[in-house]
């Protein structure tokens, strides 16, 4: 292998790490987000099962996310889909091994 190869090799290499890098960061916070209103939904739920609350309003306060009108909000629905977050989290953890494998990859050749 020639010196430009090698050199070709790693360059290669480095992107398809940031690149790697930059998906699972992406898949990350959508998985974050999704969590967080997954979690409000259920803390929506919790507040109509207590006596005596408010269900008049249309608006309630959700620490992370400020005021939510879950029956108004499609990202709430969507957040509520199972197969969807099967597929998330699918994705995520294929992201990690995949950006895993370059890490260690890159640091056989001895970059950083």
């Amino acid at each position: 292998m020639t010196e430009d190869e090698k050199r070709q090799q790693k360059a290669m290499l480095l992107l398809e790490h940031q690149e790697a890098e930059e998906n699972l960061a992406h898949l990350e916070e959508k998985a974050k987000r999704v969590s967080q209103r997954i979690m409000a939904v259920a803390e929506w739920l919790e507040r109509a099962s207590q006596r005596g609350s408010d269900l008049n309003r249309d608006k309630i306060w959700i620490p992370k996310l400020g005021d939510v009108n879950f029956l108004a909000d499609p990202e709430f629905g969507m957040a509520m889909d199972f197969e969807a977050a099967k597929t998330l989290f699918q994705e995520v953890r294929d992201a990690k091994d995949k950006f895993g494998e370059l890490t260690k990859r890159k640091q056989s050749l001895g970059l950083k």
